[in-house]
């Protein structure tokens, strides 16, 4: 129902993100979109996107959106442009300005992990989501520290500050947040796998180096159109650098759930 149903989807959803976004993030959001994309058919209008953003990624996959939630004022007014939501207001996660039962599916990508008591967002959409009600979401893994470019506690935790992580719980403690707010999960997976997330923790320790002209520098290189081609073709599942990026996957950097409201 909101999936874009162009005939090169995933191209045109790559080429926006890297577009808008640093490549580093643009690559871990189309492989998110990849994945997501598998769930879109779950997902009933009205929608709430919870922690929008500037909305480039919704933008990317999607076609129209009931609502979307931010706390940051700033990034809503890119997302304005877009006209992608009906609706987009400044909100806390914990406390959301809805109505009881007001959606049929809340979407929240990579959003409680930057959330002190997550349990307070969950409980909150369970309250806004209707009877049978679908919660997306994706957060990074337990896993994700020991994927990183180097295996060390000072790297993982400076990698985290860059990142802004708060929360990097396990498969049982989210299972168990979700429960204890009345969901039933439904289907749980990860993703980026190891050979992606070297790849991308290469790109995106360039690209925070905090140096305006080497990050700007870092960031025209990326952008070549051959070094994008490449980058897609990785990704897309044209090259077989990262085959296991193209079925289920035992170890990765980020985890996806489907859970229903009881």
């Amino acid at each position: 129902m909101f999936i874009n149903q162009r005939e090169d989807a995933e191209k045109d959803a790559f080429l926006k993100l890297s577009a808008n976004l640093a490549i580093s993030e643009a690559l871990w959001r189309f492989l998110e979109f990849k994945e997501i994309s598998l769930a879109v058919p779950q997902m009933e209008a009205p929608l709430l996107d919870l922690g929008c953003g500037n909305g480039q990624f919704s933008y990317a996959l999607f076609q129209k959106i009931k609502a979307g939630v931010d706390s940051n004022a700033e990034l809503l007014k890119a997302a304005r442009n877009l006209n992608v939501y009906d609706i987009l207001l400044a909100a806390d996660a914990r406390d959301l300005p809805f109505p009881n039962n007001s959606f049929k599916t809340v979407f929240c990508n990579c959003t409680l992990e930057h959330i002190n008591n997550p349990e307070k967002c969950i409980a909150e959409v369970n309250r806004v989501l209707d009877k049978k009600g679908k919660f997306i979401m994706t957060v990074p893994s337990e896993f994700f520290n020991d994927m990183l470019l180097f295996h060390s506690k000072w790297y993982a935790n400076m990698r985290n500050r860059h990142l802004s992580h708060i929360n990097l719980f396990t498969l049982e403690t989210w299972e168990n947040l979700l429960d204890n707010s009345g969901f039933n999960v439904a289907q749980t997976l990860l993703y980026a796998p190891l050979g992606f997330m070297k790849l991308w923790d290469c790109l995106d320790i360039g690209y925070r180096t905090r140096v305006p002209y080497t990050a700007s520098l870092w960031g025209l290189l990326l952008r070549r159109k051959a070094i994008l081609s490449l980058l897609y073709r990785k990704l897309s599942g044209e090259s077989s650098d990262f085959p296991e990026s193209q079925k289920k996957i035992k170890k990765g950097g980020g985890r996806l759930f489907i859970a229903e409201k009881r």
